[in-house]
This record gives C-alpha cells, sequence and structure tokens, in this order.
C-alpha cells in the first residue's frame, strides 16, 4: 500500500480553523429571504434576494463592506467574469461567482440598514426555479475581511426564508411549460384504485413479486424472527439442479422443517430465500404456509441502488441501514458515489491529502477542496468514510450478498480532487509522488454544466493515471480485507466541459504526436478516447472490470459508443450506465447501441428511476427536476427495461404529447442484438437535495420498491405498447396494495424509515348554491387526513368530519401517516365564495368552481 509519508496530518484537521465566530456585533440580527418573481424573463429567472435587520439596533459597518456567501444554483448572469456583475448602485452591490453554485454578493461600505427595515435587490439568474430545494440552505455573513457567520434563519427548512412559489410565472418553467401542479381532483384520481384485490392475493403478492406459485391453505407457526436472523429458523439446504441461476425452492413441511433448494446452493440465493421467507412470516403472521414454494429466476442479474456521499455526506450508519433495506427486496448492488466536485469522501490511505482537504468545505482555498456547497454547513466534523468504516461497509454488505461498487468520477466532476492534489503538491517534499490532476500551463476558461470552472482532471499528463491507479489499488485492497474482492470500479466519465483541455500544451502534444488537426470538439474527443485506453490497460493489469455513465463511452464524433474491441483490451468487461431517457435530447438509441456495441448495459432511466427527482410536481416536493418534473410512484412501476421504446410513450420534459410512432425511426430506435448485454436496472440517489437520512427515505421509498419488482420479473403489459397497456392498472393496483398492508407498516414499525407522504387527493361529489361534499383519498389505505382553518395552528382529523365556513374561506389539508406521527406538507383549498377573490395558488391549480358555505369531508380509504 505504500508509506504513510505525511506524519502530523491526521492532527490537521483537528486545529484548522474554519473561523466560525460567536458574534458579529449587529449582524448576528441579520436575517435573509429569497423569492423567484419570474422564471419568464427570455430564458432567465429575475429573483429577489432581501437582508433584513431583525434586531432593536441599527446596523452600521463603520466603513467595512459586508459579504454574503451562499449557493445558488442557477448562475447570476454575468457574475462569472472577472468583476463580477453590478445589482444595485446605492448602495453598490455586486454579486461574484465563486465556483460551482456558490457566489458571493458584497455591499459596499457604507452600508447602515435601520431596526426593522430590509434591503432587497434583484438578481438575473440562467434558467429558472420552480421548488423551495432549488434554494440551498446556509447562507453566511461577512464584515470586510473579518470572519464568517452562519444567518441563522436560513439555517431552517426553506419554506422558513424562501416566498411562496404562487403564481404561474414561479411555478412553471416557462410560458410554454405544461406540466402543471396537482389540483386535488389530480391527485384524487391518481390515488384512487380501479381493481380490489382480496386480502389473499395480497398476502402473496410480495415486493418483489417472488413466487411462481405460492399455496396458503395451510399455515405452520413460528417464533417471530425477522431480517437476516431468520438462519434461526429450523432451515436446511438441498441441491435441485433443475431450478435456474439464482432461483430457489422452498418446502414447508407440516412438522415445522423448511428445506431451501437451489441449482448453485450459494449464499446469494439463500440469502434471496430468506429475504422472502421474512416478508412470508411478517405477512402470515409469523406462520408459513405449508407445502412445495417455487421462486422466480430474477430477471436480471444486476439489481441496484446508488447513495451519493459527495454532495451530502451520510455515515456508515445510514448506508448499512439502507443495506438492509436493499436485503429486504432482494437487491444486490450498493453504487457509492463517493467523489465529485464538491468533495471527496473515502479515505485514500496511500495520499491522505484527499479526505484532509478534500472533503472539506472553507471560504479558503489553501485549507480546503472547495467553497460551501449544495448549502453544506460549515463544520469541522469528519465528512467521509474512513478506511475501517469503508470495510465494515463491505462486509456488511457481503453478509447479505450485495456487491459493493466504488464511484470515483473522472475526469469531469474533479474540483475537490484537483485542489486536494494542488495543496498536496504545493506541500511536497523532493522525491514524493506527483499525483497532480491539472496541467499547470492550461489557461483554458470554461464552465462545467454546474458551473465549476477548473473541474476536470488532465488526462495528458502522466501523473493523473498514477493517481488514479493509486486510488483504485487502495480500494482493492480495502475489499480484500473485507473479504469482497472489488469486481467493479466505476470511473464516471460524464459532463466533462468540451474546451477543458484545449490550452493545455499537454493536450497539444498528445495531439501532435497522434497528428490531429481538427476541431477542439474533435481534439478533445481524441484526449477522451486516448484516455479511456489507458484506463482500459489499468484495469486489465489490476485484474478488474471497468462502469461508466453513458456518455463517458460515447465517440462524440459520431456520437455511436466508441468501439469497444479497438479502446478495451478483450480480458476487460465495460459497464455502460445509461441514464438518457429524455427521447426530445435524442440519445434514446445508446441503451441498445451500447449493448449491441458489446458493452454490458445497466439501465438507470433517469426520467423513472432517478430517485434524486420529485414525487410530483409541487413546489415543496423536494429534488431537481432537470429530466423530468416528477416521477411518481406509478411512473417507477410502469417502466418497460424490456420493451424499452415503448416508454416512450407520453409527455415530453415540457408536458407535451409524444408518441413511440412520432420519435422512433429506424435510426433512431435500432434494435436490441445481443439482448444477453442488458444486465440489470439501478435506481440512483444523486445528493444535491438529500442533506440528511429522513430525506434519503423521502425520497428512496416507496419509489425503490417498484424498481425492485421491474427488476426482478417481467409483467405480461410491459409487453405491449402505450402510455397505459391494458393489465398495467391493475398490476400496479395490486402492487400498491400490497405496499400499504404491508411493507409501508415494515417501513415504519421495523426499519423506522420516512417513507414519503403524498398530500391527500379530493374530489367533489356534491354540490349546490349553499354548500361543497368532497370525498378524500390518500395514496395508502391507513392514512389519514388533517383539516386546518385559515387562521388557525389547530390541526383536526377529517374522518367522519362536517365542517362549517362562511363564504370565501380557505382550508389547508396534510396527509398523516398511520400512527398520525408524521404528515404531508400543507395543501390548500379556497372554498369559493363572494367575500374574497380566488388567487392563483399552485397547490389548487384548476381546482376550484362554484360557490360553497359548507364543507362535508367524507375520507375514502379504499376498504378491502
Amino acid at each position: 500500500m505504500g508509506v504513510h509519508r505525511a506524519s502530523g496530518l491526521a492532527a490537521f484537521i483537528l486545529t484548522l480553523s474554519l473561523a466560525l465566530p460567536s458574534s458579529l456585533g449587529g449582524l448576528d440580527d441579520i436575517q435573509a429571504r429569497y423569492g423567484v418573481l419570474s422564471n419568464w424573463e427570455s430564458g432567465n429567472l429575475v429573483s429577489n434576494l432581501t437582508l433584513i435587520n431583525a434586531g432593536a439596533s441599527d446596523i452600521d459597518t463603520d466603513g467595512l463592506p459586508v459579504n454574503l456567501y451562499l449557493c445558488l444554483i442557477r448562475l447570476v448572469v454575468n457574475s462569472a467574469n472577472e468583476n463580477g456583475t453590478v445589482v444595485s448602485t446605492t448602495p453598490r452591490v455586486t454579486v461574484h461567482h465563486l465556483d460551482g453554485c456558490a457566489h458571493r454578493i458584497q455591499y459596499a461600505a457604507p452600508f447602515t440598514l435601520r431596526a426593522g427595515e430590509s434591503f432587497s435587490v434583484n438578481l438575473t439568474q440562467r434558467l429558472w426555479s420552480v421548488a423551495y430545494t432549488d434554494v440551498m440552505r446556509n447562507w453566511y455573513i461577512q464584515l470586510g475581511n473579518g470572519t464568517y457567520q452562519l444567518i441563522q434563519n436560513t439555517n431552517k427548512d426553506q419554506i422558513e426564508f424562501v416566498d411562496p412559489f404562487d403564481t404561474e410565472e414561479k411555478y412553471l418553467r416557462s410560458p410554454s411549460d405544461f406540466v402543471l401542479p396537482l389540483s386535488l381532483e389530480d391527485r384524487y384520481d391518481d390515488q384512487k384504485k380501479v381493481f380490489e384485490a382480496k386480502k389473499d392475493e395480497i398476502k402473496v403478492r410480495l415486493i418483489p413479486d417472488t413466487f411462481e406459485s405460492l399455496n396458503i391453505s395451510e399455515t405452520q407457526k413460528y417464533t417471530p424472527v425477522y431480517n437476516s436472523s431468520t438462519t434461526q429458523l429450523p432451515i436446511s439446504y438441498d441441491m435441485d439442479p433443475s431450478l435456474g441461476t439464482d432461483q430457489f425452492k422452498m418446502q414447508v413441511s407440516a412438522d415445522g422443517s423448511i428445506v431451501i433448494s437451489s441449482s448453485t446452493n450459494t449464499s446469494s440465493v439463500r440469502n434471496i430465500a430468506l429475504s422472502a421467507l421474512t416478508q412470508l412470516l411478517e405477512r402470515f403472521g409469523d406462520t408459513l404456509p405449508v407445502g412445495t414454494h417455487v421462486g422466480k429466476t430474477p430477471r436480471y442479474q444486476y439489481r441496484g441502488f446508488m447513495l451519493d456521499l459527495a454532495r451530502h455526506f451520510h455515515d456508515k450508519e445510514v448506508i448499512k441501514r439502507q443495506l438492509e433495506l436493499m436485503w429486504r427486496y432482494r437487491l444486490n448492488s450498493l453504487h457509492l458515489h463517493l467523489t465529485d466536485d464538491e468533495s471527496w469522501a473515502i479515505e485514500i490511505e496511500d495520499i491522505p491529502e484527499l479526505t484532509m482537504y478534500g472533503s472539506r468545505q472553507c471560504f479558503n482555498l489553501s485549507e480546503c477542496g472547495n467553497y460551501p456547497q449544495l448549502g453544506r454547513e460549515l463544520t469541522n466534523s469528519k465528512q467521509y468514510l474512513s478506511k475501517s468504516e469503508y470495510i465494515e461497509i463491505v462486509q456488511f454488505a457481503d453478509s447479505l450478498d450485495i456487491t459493493v461498487i466504488p464511484e470515483i468520477e473522472l475526469p469531469g466532476h474533479a474540483t475537490a480532487a484537483i485542489q486536494a492534489m494542488k495543496i498536496r503538491h504545493q506541500n511536497s517534499s523532493p522525491g514524493d509522488v506527483d499525483y497532480r490532476l491539472h496541467d499547470p500551463l492550461n489557461d483554458a476558461d470554461y464552465l462545467s454544466v454546474q458551473y465549476f470552472t477548473q473541474g476536470a482532471m488532465n488526462p495528458c499528463v502522466d501523473s493523473m493515471y498514477t493517481f488514479v491507479q493509486t486510488v483504485v489499488e487502495n480500494l482493492q485492497a480495502y475489499h480484500e480485507e473485507a473479504g469482497q474482492p472489488l469486481n467493479i470500479i466505476h470511473l464516471a466519465g460524464d459532463e466533462v466541459p468540451e474546451n477543458a483541455w484545449t490550452n493545455s500544451p499537454a493536450c497539444e502534444k498528445i495531439i501532435s504526436t497522434l497528428g490531429v488537426d481538427a476541431t477542439n470538439q474533435d481534439k478533445v474527443n481524441t484526449i477522451r478516447i486516448e484516455m479511456t485506453k489507458k484506463l482500459g490497460i489499468m484495469a486489465g493489469e489490476l485484474n478488474v472490470s471497468l462502469a461508466f455513465w453513458e456518455d463517458g463511452l460515447i465517440n462524440k464524433t459520431s456520437t455511436l459508443p466508441m468501439d469497444r474491441d479497438l479502446v478495451f483490451p478483450a480480458n476487460v468487461t465495460v459497464y455502460s450506465w445509461i441514464w438518457q431517457t429524455v427521447w426530445e435530447w435524442w440519445g434514446g438509441d445508446r441503451a441498445f447501441n451500447m449493448a449491441n456495441s458489446g458493452y454490458k448495459v445497466v439501465m438507470a432511466p433517469a426520467t423513472r428511476y432517478y430517485m434524486d427527482h420529485p414525487h410530483e410536481p409541487h413546489p415543496r416536493e423536494r429534488g431537481y427536476y432537470w429530466a423530468v418534473r416528477s416521477t411518481s410512484l406509478r411512473r417507477t412501476f410502469s417502466f418497460r427495461p424490456g420493451n424499452y421504446y415503448a416508454n416512450i410513450d407520453g409527455v415530453t420534459l415540457y408536458g407535451n404529447p409524444v408518441t413511440q410512432k412520432q420519435w422512433c425511426t429506424p435510426w433512431k430506435c435500432p434494435e436490441l442484438v445481443n439482448k444477453e448485454n442488458i444486465v440489470g436496472v439501478e435506481a440512483p440517489l444523486f445528493g444535491e437535495t438529500i442533506q440528511t437520512a429522513d430525506n434519503i427515505d423521502n425520497n428512496v421509498y416507496p419509489r425503490l420498491l417498484a424498481v425492485a419488482e421491474r427488476s426482478w420479473s417481467e409483467a405480461s403489459w410491459e409487453k405491449l405498447g402505450g402510455e397505459n397497456p391494458p393489465g398495467l392498472q391493475e398490476d400496479f393496483d395490486l402492487f400498491r396494495q400490497s405496499v400499504e398492508m404491508f411493507e409501508v407498516p415494515a417501513l415504519e414499525k421495523i426499519h423506522s424509515v420516512k417513507y414519503h407522504l403524498s398530500p391527500p387527493g379530493a374530489s367533489v361529489i356534491e354540490e349546490d348554491e349553499s354548500m361543497q361534499m368532497l370525498q378524500f383519498s390518500v395514496e395508502f389505505k391507513g392514512q389519514g387526513v388533517l383539516v386546518r382553518k385559515e387562521g388557525s395552528d389547530q390541526l383536526t382529523d377529517a374522518t367522519d368530519l362536517t365542517l362549517e365556513y362562511t363564504k370565501g374561506t380557505q382550508v389547508f389539508f396534510r396527509t398523516r401517516n398511520n400512527d398520525a406521527s408524521r404528515h404531508s406538507y400543507e395543501i390548500p383549498y379556497y372554498v369559493p365564495g363572494k367575500s374574497k377573490s380566488k388567487t392563483t395558488n399552485p397547490a389548487n391549480h384548476a381546482t376550484n368552481s362554484g360557490v360553497a358555505l359548507a364543507l362535508v369531508f367524507l375520507p375514502t380509504f379504499y376498504m378491502m
């Protein structure tokens, strides 16, 4: 592994000052607000940023400027130039882009703010912002060159300091955006069930749907046992060569004995059977059906979930909890996104500076890898997995037969690593290994998609390959110590700015040697291919398979996959993670082109399986929405990996209708020739807005259950075309009833999962001049509806309740969970009347009509 050369560095992180003061004089009383004014300003958004003196004394900075530091995920127009952009002249206010989403807004001296008063500036930013979580938390304020202090009201939920998205210009991305927030009626239609199954049908419908058949006429009682401890039951194992790969047979005898058979008798099949056994025990009240029960052969060998630790760090206990849940739903691959522009989140023993600097964020880049990004709070706490923690995670995963796949982002998304290696080099001694990731003579001026200015490793410097090999060798050693070999290393390859290396003398030398005389794009493409060849040779020498996001394997000149046989050694298996299902962006042919070109394909469709996207198109939902405005449970469930182009049927990113027939021509929809190269599916959770374990729960569950369902078996309706093929709704209703009856209680009671609570729906079922009768819906049986009157904080359960209102009243609805310990965000409903005019609101858009004096709440909870 090499010598740990940097003595004393371990103590560095304990003594490094982040300059976290206890006071900034009058600035202690500063509060802040942010609001979108319009998304419809010629492709930009206009926002308003306000500083408020909430104290009792006037603020006078005594001739010093005030600096405000915050993350704006939409770049302030013209702020990336050397002098920034002036947004106010009296006082003079200038916005400077620092890197990524980090901006500094400087209020020039003299700056005064009287008690109780505020000062606002308008900002013009790129693109749009239609959700609260677009606005990142934890803003810092600084007087002159002094210390940095957190503005306390920005350390809370965004609803506390972000203005409402209450007009179309605020909650729609443009005038041509047809994806409206759901009305109560829309949500009612989505939540109602068309098909009601019998309880016994629901019992045997495990998630994923695991058994070919399950006879439940006779049962045998057992002592309650859960999770992997089911090995305490009287189980024996046998061989049955007639069974398929990873298929099992379970024989439950009247005397209580359990025999699990498989063709290979491997631990992976045992864990699959034990996971199914756990669900059966829960569903049948600690009994098991007597008889022979044959499991289905899993549809895909790769059934994955990705967790991002680089944007916001999650510790080993959070990861182990996700592994337990993956085991429950028969997912077998945990993809850990360990590095990105924002930070480096895994200790590499031979390069300690990666976590010493690269895992940290601060305002002095001689001490850390990046400015505070994505609302991270300044902290001295450890924000990475140590070697021992990573090994513990791999060992725990291995005990559940889950493979851990580490991802190291390169060459793009590498700001933290590049900066850490710059600091290392500046502090190095003669004879130290050179791990620099940049060409010091490259003065290229570029911005990545996420607005990073120096975020691409330079593949034309040899030290980059020394760095990559050292990192991979360290990870291999960790896996070897954990007892699970490193079979796949994910090297990303995505989103490299096209002009990142155009001014690099090192790259010009390579281009000259290769005799390439073409455009910058061709030069960059050539460099990418040469880099990929070198990585392939390294992988062959280290005996490890490689994985990339699809764009990392695309020949940018031809838009087709790189030639597998020319770029990679024959002994190296190469995986392509396919995300591009935004059909109108083209590139939808990549999945089959990759498979036909010899790459192993893992489908991770951004418009269906990206868990970081919102559940519905409402401003209060958490997540980015660049691929699709929202991804409902039904949308996730209805993905057809085996009938790929049928997934086109529906609407575009902006809500325009699109069909497979419209989109497909022979060159855009190639046939799948090498079907064996489609090896699995994955649900990625990128972490830009995922700050806590509760955020993980909210965005992942219950949608991950639908991914598990599709990974395990193919439904008959998947072979059909159209957005709503026959059989889909019936199958989804059965799936949803299985979730509500058994999985929701298990998630909450056994695993303490705070799964997503969808707001209620409602339908007007009776109306006259004086009253309106609403019938409520909820997503899952057992949930309830809470009602709040305008001007009151009291929440009342709507069950069997009739409430009287005067004309023009507004009421607010929330969904509560089964035990009333949590509730969803609030949906306003305006009871139409003459006493005041209706205001447009994203939560009741196109909902209200007529007049009313009373509301009668009749909840429908879909009785069995």
